[in-house]
This record gives structure tokens, C-alpha cells and sequence, in this order.
């Protein structure tokens, strides 16, 4: 889901004007997609607004 969520952002679509993103945008989407890898959590929707706030890393304890 982030690879296609990253490749739709930069692709430019038809008749449309190509959005700058920012590197805040970026960093959040990572940190989502990372959380979810880590806490095993599937995602229905990858997506960062700004006014929402930087989502924290996931703490995951390691079993050995």
C-alpha cells in the first residue's frame, strides 16, 4: 500500500497540476506505513493531512 500510495503521488494526472508535496507529508506516510508493519496491523487507507499531528513511532517489544 505505501509503494503504490508514494507512486500515485507522483504520478501526474490527466488535465491536473501536480501538487508539491512536503518533506512533513512524506516522513508522516513512512511513520504510518512503518507502525503498521510493525504492529502487524493491516491498512485500509494510507493517507496524511496537515493538519493532522506527526504520528509517533510504533514501540514494539521483541521477543527473542
Amino acid at each position: 500500500m505505501f509503494r503504490n500510495t508514494m507512486f500515485r503521488m507522483a504520478r501526474r494526472q490527466a488535465g491536473q497540476p501536480q501538487r508539491r508535496r512536503d518533506t512533513r507529508e512524506h516522513v508522516a506516510l513512512y511513520l504510518k506505513a512503518f507502525n503498521a508493519w510493525a504492529t502487524n496491523e493491516p491498512l485500509a487507507h494510507l493517507r496524511f493531512v496537515a493538519r493532522d499531528p506527526m504520528p509517533a513511532l510504533a514501540i514494539v517489544a521483541r521477543s527473542r
